[in-house]
């Protein structure tokens, strides 16, 4: 759906609505500031154009102004309210005239480009999609929030950081022109049948927009409660009575202040502040978002993780001390779950079954418009990425869940012969394409690889297949953390709008390397092949080729052992590292 057109002149961009413009509005550049006023159709020549879905919002970079356009779309489906959901498929950067374009800024585009490539985005003309079912009350977005965006929760719209040049203008403004944009995941699946009880199924991942960025690079929580790679997921059912439910869990890194520089070891560092004020703010927003919290921590009880559980315990046991409204859960995934036996996270589900039970879910009558139940607690999981323990984790609870809305009392039983049994149901591969699908998504924006254990999730078992690739990923990760997460953090950085753009900036993004891998090649490898060779000459010519190869590989070895497995400051010197400066 295209509803706007788009006109380029040399002194402005004209936007009119494409079924009923009676006006446009111009869109121009006034000492490097947004202006917008209206101009009549009739005043305007047609020159070059194009349509476009709406605004995601402008971006201030150096000396000139860029609107980033939606220029195409798919609808993935129908929300609870019928009403269309997007994703965003093309994103069209046009600057603002009058400004000078510049190599510098041709570099910001491409780096912006580089983070969109890396997220999915979705919006909807009538649904605000950044808040629960429990929040809106399935309700639509008023006139007021469809003139300029007020989402019910401003952390979870994309958009939001960029559209605050539009708010001197927005009376101006066609409605949807810029419209709520989350990041994350959706998928809806439109029907299924389940002992002739036929519902849809959805779930919903949003991600918040603050401390977003790669794995090593942004860790724990900063000075006011905001944690690293936080995710509301939310899963909906709608049955054909109208009946509709919701079920919310959350994930984010351990709220400490803490961190973990990449140094070219395996697994770096674990360096923790003391400092519980950021635990408490980021519990007392969590009490007074969603209720009670129970706390899943799946790190391991051994080395580094070890020390950091234990302070997350303890900050979690003092500050229930105050609020009574946490329950923490400490349960090791790696050394329960050793060697394949994934049937003991059923002894996590007994521990935590009373605390989720008495949280309970959300529930909506659409014919009558009446709440039958409220959710009153919700579950954060954490591991120490958030990524694949906790998908896993979180996967079983929403499955438990889903047969306890639909079948009450006999969901356990019902889940048993759909999953259990020597035949499996449809929603068996439904509902763990499902939640694959979307451990993946949220695995390739912080780690920069799909989801590892995902074979578990798919199947309900873990396969020599699902080990094999898990390998393949951990080692795109270890690459990717090292030599790429720097510039990709930048990447990040612009796309949300918080470098601090001028001169330091511009010198530093034309020198930004991409990859830092060719200097480790150059430094350290290039080198040793020489000395390697040097050495190989003093062999006799029958053996000079096998004994190049063999102290090369012997060498490799070592620079391997030395780097990775035990970790060397000098490793430092080759790690990718963000550059941009930030705004404060």
């Amino acid at each position: 759906m295209t509803p706007f057109l788009v006109l380029l002149q040399p002194d402005c961009i004209l936007i009119r609505e494409k079924k009923i413009g009676q006006h446009y509005i111009s869109l121009s550049n006034d000492h490097e500031k947004l202006h917008i006023e209206k101009v009549e159709s009739a005043s305007v020549h047609t020159t070059h154009s194009f349509e476009s879905a709406g605004i995601l919002g402008v971006y201030e970079l150096s000396h000139a102004l860029f609107v980033a356009f939606i220029t195409q779309s798919e609808v993935i489906g129908f929300g609870v309210t019928d009403n269309p959901i997007y994703k965003v498929s093309d994103v069209r950067f046009v600057m603002v005239p009058p400004s000078r374009d510049s190599v510098v800024n041709t570099k910001y585009i491409s780096m912006i480009q580089e983070a969109y490539r890396s997220m999915s985005m979705y919006y909807s003309y009538t649904d605000d999609l950044t808040c629960r079912l429990q929040d809106s009350k399935c309700k639509p977005l008023t006139e007021e929030q469809r003139q300029f965006p007020t989402p019910m929760k401003p952390h979870f719209m994309f958009n939001q950081p960029l559209i605050q040049a539009f708010v001197p203008f927005k009376s101006m403004l066609f409605p949807d022109l810029i419209p709520i944009v989350i990041f994350g995941f959706i998928k809806i699946i439109p029907s299924i049948t389940i002992r002739k009880l036929s519902f849809s199924l959805t779930l919903i991942s949003r991600r918040s927009i603050y401390r977003n960025g790669r794995r090593f690079n942004t860790r724990g929580a900063d000075a006011k409660g905001h944690v690293a790679n936080f995710v509301e997921s939310e899963q909906i059912i709608r049955q054909d009575t109208g009946l509709v439910a919701s079920f919310v869990q959350i994930r984010g890194s351990i709220p400490l202040e803490w961190r973990q520089t990449p140094t070219l070891k395996y697994t770096p560092k674990i360096a923790v502040a003391k400092n519980p004020e950021t635990l408490s703010r980021h519990f007392d927003a969590l009490a007074r978002e969603y209720g009670r919290v129970t706390v899943v921590n799946l790190i391991d009880k051994k080395k580094d993780q070890l020390m950091i559980g234990e302070a997350f315990e303890r900050g979690c046991m003092e500050y229930n001390k105050a609020q009574n409204n946490v329950d923490f859960f400490w349960f090791d995934f790696h050394a329960e779950c050793k060697k394949m036996h994934y049937e003991n996270l059923e002894k996590l589900m007994d521990q935590t079954r009373a605390c989720v039970a008495r949280g309970e879910f959300f529930a909506y009558d659409l014919s009558r418009k009446e709440i039958q139940r409220l959710q009153t607690a919700v579950l954060r999981t954490n591991c120490i990425d958030c990524l694949d323990r906790t998908n896993v984790v979180q996967s079983l609870y929403a499955k438990h869940m889903l047969f306890s809305q639909l079948f009450g009392d006999d969901g356990e039983a019902v889940l048993a012969e759909c999953f259990d049994g020597p035949v499996k149901h449809e929603i068996f591969t439904v509902f763990n394409g499902l939640w694959s699908d979307n451990a993946d998504q949220m695995s390739l924006l912080y780690s920069s690889s799909r989801s590892l254990k995902t074979d578990f999730t798919r199947t309900g078992k873990r396969t020599t297949r699902g080990a094999i690739d898990d390998g393949v990923n951990s080692v795109i990760r270890y690459f990717n953390n090292n030599f790429c997460d720097g510039y990709f953090e930048d990447c990040l950085n612009l796309a949300f709008a918080r470098v601090e753009m001028g001169e330091a900036a511009d010198r530093r993004v034309v020198k930004e390397k991409k990859c830092t891998f060719g200097s480790f090649l150059c430094v350290v490898m290039l080198p040793l092949s020489a000395v390697c060779y040097g050495l190989s000459c003093y062999v006799p010519d029958d053996y000079a080729s096998s004994a190049f190869w063999t102290l090369l590989t012997l060498s490799t070895a070592a620079v391997g052992y030395l780097f990775v497995k035990k970790g060397t400051s000098f490793g430092r010197t080759f790690v990718s590292r963000a550059m941009l400066p930030l705004k404060e």
